[in-house]
């Protein structure tokens, strides 16, 4: 049996890694499978999930316009998550689920861009509060006027971006979607 017992550090007994504050037993090797192990571990499992039952649990909820025109695809808009707001991809649909500009790659861009927006005020946030987009694109060649309306709708300091091109988005004739994480409350701090 080896004991370290310096204050504020774990201790190792009996081959178990015991956590300083004793919330975290797990055992001292990843392949360590004695009875000891398993019943310390479970210990700590049905610890944690009282611990964050109790005092750490998080909600998500649900946002969307009205009307949601991603209802029909059984897709939710948006949800909330602390102070995230996770945002599904959005697409140049209109509100009566038509595709708007068929054909017209920057009217695509800039309706799906506008969804966007309507979708974060009705979770009380904005395109100023963008922290990470995803953009898929059927045409990498159209990256330019990505970056102009990255420029005309976002503001500096711009928000984390990643950009695919893809084969095909979920409907054939969409050619640009945006997904999105915002902050909901707290502002974009430029270091």
């Amino acid at each position: 049996m080896k004991s370290t017992n310096r204050r504020g550090f774990g201790q190792t007994i009996a081959g178990l890694s015991v956590g300083a504050l004793g919330a975290s037993v797990m055992p001292a090797h990843a392949d360590d499978t004695s009875p000891a192990a398993d019943a310390m571990t479970s210990m700590s499992d049905k610890a944690g999930k009282n611990l964050r039952s109790k005092s750490m649990t998080t909600n998500a909820h649900r946002i969307k316009t009205d009307p949601d025109n991603y209802e029909p695809f059984k897709i939710a808009q948006a949800y909330r998550v602390g102070d995230l707001i996770f945002v599904s991809g959005q697409a140049a649909i209109d509100d009566n689920g038509a595709i708007v500009a068929v054909g017209d790659f920057e009217a695509q861009a800039r309706r799906s861009i506008e969804n966007l927006g309507r979708v974060l005020e009705a979770g009380g946030s904005g395109l100023d509060k963008l922290v990470k987009v995803t953009i898929l694109v059927t045409d990498i060649s159209k990256f330019d006027i990505v970056v102009k309306l990255r420029e005309e709708y976002f503001t500096a300091p711009y928000p984390a971006d990643t950009i695919f091109e893809v084969g095909s988005l979920a409907l054939p004739e969409l050619l640009f979607e945006i997904e999105a994480v915002a902050l909901a409350d707290g502002k974009i701090i430029d270091a």
